[in-house]
């Protein structure tokens, strides 16, 4: 509130109903500058000596607003009182606003009338100004970009970005030298020569000391073409058990994808095929294909296919069962349990293994000797 005609009259008639012969009050110092961030209390302190009968009034310079006589407000304003103890008399002004930064003045109803000024300075923290700062942005790969950002507060508040992933900037190449910085200072993000790297979340940041920082995420998204990695393009399993097929997939946007058996079977997921998808980071996909009880006609040739609005790619891949294995691992069995049931046969007595051959030898010398004597002794008995 301003001072009226009115009130400035009053002012000067206490003024004159004070002005005696004592001793005339004064100043002890003038009053401390106070800063203050917005949304806070303020305080300032006018410090006086032989004050007596004088009044203290409180008074906004800068619109010439009388606040406060004595420690009764004046303006129409519940953010306002005024407090004195002993010698010091305080100005308070509650949650503070941007409007209150000025000169106030402490003023002391003499003839003619002292004062003393102090400033009050309010700090603003930063806010980001949507108008003048980039939104998010699509761009195909081997395009620039040049992201801004805009910020106000008091003290001007300093800018810079960093990657919300907390990856380092990619800020190009410069003959055979690539540069990357952890953040970039400035209102200017300026990225030339746009690989799928440089896809990401980007945080404009401001601060000025005064909390809080804030921040504004632009999303750069690069288009590209899809592209397919096939860790194992070879696979041997056994029939009966299950195996995984897995391909590698860059593109964005994501791309629609596919697995086809033998280049006409689409293959979709049942309780025979299991088909999953990984996304990792922004653009990177891992497709996989389970194939449970492996059967003969599972063991063929396998495409994995990514398709976007950019392109699309395929991979492949061929399945093959062991089948050697699995045959002389059955030919084994099957020849033991036939050796344990057959019955024994000639082939079998140890008289005529291959490995007692010796032991063969000694037996047909037995029969020789047998023999010889029969011999003999029919012989003598006719003689």
């Amino acid at each position: 509130m301003t001072m009226t005609p009115l009130l400035t009259y009053l002012w000067s008639f206490e003024v004159f109903l004070f002005s005696t012969s004592q001793e005339l009050p004064q100043f002890v110092e003038s009053i401390p500058n106070a800063t203050v961030p917005v949304g806070r209390e303020a305080v300032l302190v006018c410090s006086v000596e032989n004050l007596g009968n004088y009044k203290v009034a409180w008074i906004k310079l800068d619109t010439q607003t009388l606040l406060t006589i004595d420690t009764k407000v004046i303006i129409r304003d519940s953010r306002i009182r005024s407090t004195n103890n002993f010698r010091q008399w305080y100005l308070h002004i509650r949650n503070v606003q941007e409007d209150d930064r000025g000169y106030y003045m402490c003023q002391i109803n003499t003839e003619p009338m002292i004062s003393v000024r102090g400033f009050l300075d309010v700090l603003l923290p930063p806010t980001i100004q949507d108008n003048g700062t980039s939104s998010d942005v699509i761009l195909n790969e081997r395009s620039e970009v040049s992201l801004h950002c805009t910020a106000t507060g008091y003290p001007k508040p300093k800018i810079f970005w960093r990657r919300e992933d907390g990856k380092d900037i990619n800020l190009g190449s410069f003959g055979a030298q690539s540069y990357s910085a952890a953040k970039v200072k400035g209102n200017f993000l300026n990225l030339t020569h746009l690989t799928r790297t440089h896809m990401g979340a980007y945080l404009c940041i401001a601060s000025n000391g005064i909390p809080p920082s804030v921040s504004k995420r632009i999303m750069l998204e690069i288009n590209f073409p899809p592209q397919i990695r096939v860790p194992n393009q070879v696979i041997g399993a056994i029939p009966g058990t299950e195996v995984t097929l897995e391909c590698k997939v860059q593109a964005w946007p994501r791309p629609l994808t596919s697995w086809v058996r033998n280049e006409d079977k689409l293959l979709l997921a049942n309780t025979k095929y299991q088909l999953t998808e990984e996304l990792y980071g922004y653009y990177n996909l891992n497709m996989k294909l389970k194939i449970s009880h492996l059967q003969k006609e599972d063991f063929n040739s396998y495409k994995c296919g990514a398709k976007n609005s950019f392109g699309e790619k395929e991979g492949f891949i061929r399945l093959h069962g062991n089948i050697e294995r699995m045959g002389s691992l059955g030919g084994s069995n099957k020849l033991s349990k036939e050796k344990d049931n057959r019955k024994p046969t000639h082939q079998q007595n140890p008289v005529f293994n291959h490995s007692n051959r010796g032991y063969g030898m000694f037996m047909d010398g037995k029969l020789v000797c047998v023999l010889a004597l029969w011999v003999i002794n029919h012989w003598t008995s006719k003689v």
